[in-house]
């Protein structure tokens, strides 16, 4: 490799003692470790370097293969394209071992045109391969430790990396897929999501998890029944073929239940999940043959097979009750950063006014526990109520309108526990539409209470003033 002065001067120490030499461009070549993959457009940069030369000193290290370029890749790449004869060189020997130059190169890079998410992970993951821990190396580049877990975890999946690449993910959605890596359909839900309804995203993360912690307790349902010896059906073939205990009464008129009806032959089980979980709904495969009644049938009501329509109705209602209960986490925590906030949202205080001088007394309802866990602070009982108080005094005049936002939220998700998309209030219409309205993307199943009561809203007729209804009185009467 030659090494060429500057023209009137020779090989300088700067104030660190790192000395500054001049190299040509074709001379030097990328560090085998280098971090960026993607060197982007170079247009503007090869333009720049024509006129005014390159004004910025490399960095390279000495290796056993010679010296390599450690920072400065685009700039490298844009003088070669340029024809530039020789660039500035600072020779850093202090940068001697493979996990100080990954961890330089991380740092500059990061500083400049951002690293890709894989280009960044696969950083991370080749300081891990030389036993740095994640704390270590979120301290040797400045992230924070959670940042740089995440960035590992996509590095450790094929199938993270790879969508990522493709379509452009964040950091924090590539670590989605790498969690649900395993579940060929959660990944093409994730990435649909990401690119046609990025707003839907945390909605449809939190419904997976929720599917796949349900499919895991029904599985263990199941095989606690089965070590039982109870036999356990699909919920299809058990209402086609059986009758459910709770249409069903003894030869004396007597409800059956599940601990009852144990021993008869026909005893079986469906695992079921809806909107509360996980559970188990229990079935006879003969009444008939083991004299049990239909308990309707003796009013005259006795009960018949399910119609189609009648059955697509309760997948409709099984669905929108699990979709309820999955939009919960991600609005409690869209409040929880809402509440952490230090101004309120345009809006807020006129709507938490509203609010209270509508329904004065829904600020009872709010549970304790759930305001302390949306305003961090210790929660007390719902007699000795410290949470509210204690954010209060330590409140700025600016945050107390999301202080008591946060108190009429609690209440207001007190009356929200039960599914309620099908029966809801306008107190909980007029909340979710607010929630819309300061950044919160509103489920499907959520938009149904919205859009439900603008409905109602759009159908009630307009009252009139008299004065706009009637004529004023003519001068020249």
């Amino acid at each position: 490799m030659t090494t060429s002065t500057a023209p009137g001067t020779g090989q300088a120490p700067d104030t660190e003692g790192h000395v500054l030499v001049w190299r040509r461009p074709a001379d030097l070549a990328a560090h085998p470790l280098n971090v960026r993959h993607d060197l982007g457009d170079l247009t503007g940069l090869v333009k720049t370097i024509r006129t005014v030369g390159v004004l910025q000193p490399f960095v390279i290290v000495p290796t056993p293969d010679g010296e390599k370029v450690l920072a400065g890749h685009r700039r490298l790449a844009a003088a070669v394209e340029a024809g530039t004869e020789l660039v500035p060189c600072y020779v850093r020997p202090d940068l001697a071992d493979d996990v100080a130059q990954v961890t330089a190169m991380l740092v500059e890079n990061g500083q400049r045109r951002d690293l890709s998410v894989t280009e960044e992970a696969q950083g991370y993951q080749q300081l891990a391969a030389f036993e740095l821990s994640a704390t270590q190396i979120a301290k040797a580049t400045g992230q924070k430790v959670g940042h740089v877990k995440s960035a590992l975890a996509v590095a450790g999946s094929d199938v993270a990396l790879a969508v990522t690449d493709r379509y452009d993910l964040t950091l924090d959605q590539a670590a989605t897929l790498a969690e649900f890596a395993d579940d060929t359909e959660a990944v093409k839900a994730l990435t649909i999501t990401a690119k046609r309804d990025p707003r839907g995203w945390d909605h449809e993360v939190s419904r997976l998890r929720q599917d796949r912690a349900d499919t895991q307790a029904a599985a263990e349902l199941a095989t606690q029944l089965t070590e039982a010896g109870v036999t356990v059906m699909d919920r299809h073939e058990a209402e086609d073929s059986a009758a459910s205990l709770s249409n069903l009464v003894d030869a004396e008129g007597n409800r059956i239940t599940p601990e009852s009806h144990a021993t008869c032959p026909g005893h079986v089980a469906v695992v079921v999940k809806d909107w509360s979980g996980v559970g188990a709904e229990y079935f006879c495969t003969g009444p008939n043959v083991y004299g049990h009644r239909d308990r309707f049938k003796d009013r005259g009501t006795a009960t018949a097979p399910m119609s189609d329509e009648q059955k697509s109705e309760r997948r409709e209602v099984v669905a929108n009750n699990r979709a309820w209960r999955a939009a919960e986490p991600v609005r409690h925590e869209f409040i929880k950063t809402l509440v952490a906030r230090r101004t309120p949202p345009k809006g807020t205080l006129r709507w938490v006014t509203e609010a209270v001088v509508t329904s004065p007394s829904l600020l009872d309802k709010a549970d304790e526990t759930f305001l302390g866990s949306m305003l961090s602070t210790k929660p007390g009982s719902h007699w000795q109520r410290s949470s509210g108080p204690s954010a209060a005094a330590a409140a700025t005049e600016a945050r107390l309108a999301l202080i008591l936002f946060a108190q009429v939220a609690a209440a207001l998700e007190q009356t929200m526990e039960q599914p309620c998309w099908r029966n809801s209030t306008p107190d909980q219409a007029r909340y979710l539409t607010f929630l819309a309205e300061v950044g919160y993307a509103t489920s499907e199943v959520e938009q149904l209470v919205i859009d439900a009561h603008a409905k109602k809203a759009s159908r009630r007729p307009r009252t009139t003033s008299r004065a706009t209804a009637e004529p004023e009185a003519s001068d020249a009467g």
